[in-house]
């Protein structure tokens, strides 16, 4: 196979290659503590459901639904650098990008009930501030992305084009420099609405005999 290769994406081989077992054991953490979260998620789904908190569910399962996408994009990342060949690499990658097309078909209709709520105007200007800032993140990612992801989702995973030869092109095209970005942005945004989530679910428990 002819794999194309920048300077910048050997650079970046390498270097993961140097760092692998730390950066294998940061994943494993990561990944460890956000499956203890969706047990916390589970559990706190089902007190909202017995006790028909129908808004505050809104709210558990939109941090939950968050906090598995940015747990899956952890195991796709670790399963991409711990690859034995350049083609595992690039399956993993290919599913880690069905992962952000699937968040981004998904994350509207959650959004759009998430809205619905007025938790958020009880923790202030600046907490307010710091989610349109995130959601203007979302949608520049989308812009400035999601064409390119959904041309891998719709031609090379969720469905494959019948020519081989353009199957393999794809593969050999595949850039870690570009994917990296991708992954790490994504990974970022994710990480980001997650922590004010965290924020106006703790501000929910504390007053949810008021704000029912």
């Amino acid at each position: 196979m002819k794999y194309i290769q920048t300077y910048v994406d050997v650079f970046l081989k390498e270097n993961i290659k140097q760092g692998l077992s730390e950066l294998t054991k940061d994943f494993n953490n990561s990944i460890s503590e956000m499956e203890k979260c969706m047990e916390q998620f589970q559990k706190g789904l089902k007190t909202c459901r017995n006790k028909h908190l129908d808004n505050t569910f809104i709210l558990w399962n939109y941090a939950g639904f968050v906090n598995m996408c940015a747990m899956e994009l952890k195991i796709h990342m670790k399963s991409a650098i711990n690859s034995t060949n350049d083609w595992e690499t690039r399956t993993h990658i290919k599913t880690a990008y069905l992962l952000i097309h699937g968040f981004y078909e998904t994350y509207d209709k959650i959004q759009k009930d998430y809205c619905r709520l007025n938790y958020h105007q009880f923790l202030g200007d600046d907490y307010n501030n710091k989610l349109k800032t995130i959601s203007s993140q979302v949608k520049e990612f989308r812009k400035s992305y999601l064409k390119y992801v959904s041309v891998i989702r719709n031609n090379y995973i969720a469905h494959l084009l019948p020519n081989v030869e353009e199957q393999i092109d794809m593969m050999e095209r595949f850039q870690l420099s570009q994917t990296i970005e991708v992954l790490l942005k994504f990974g970022s945004i994710l990480n980001r609405i997650g922590s004010l989530l965290k924020i106006e679910i703790s501000f929910v428990i504390n007053n949810l005999s008021i704000i029912k």
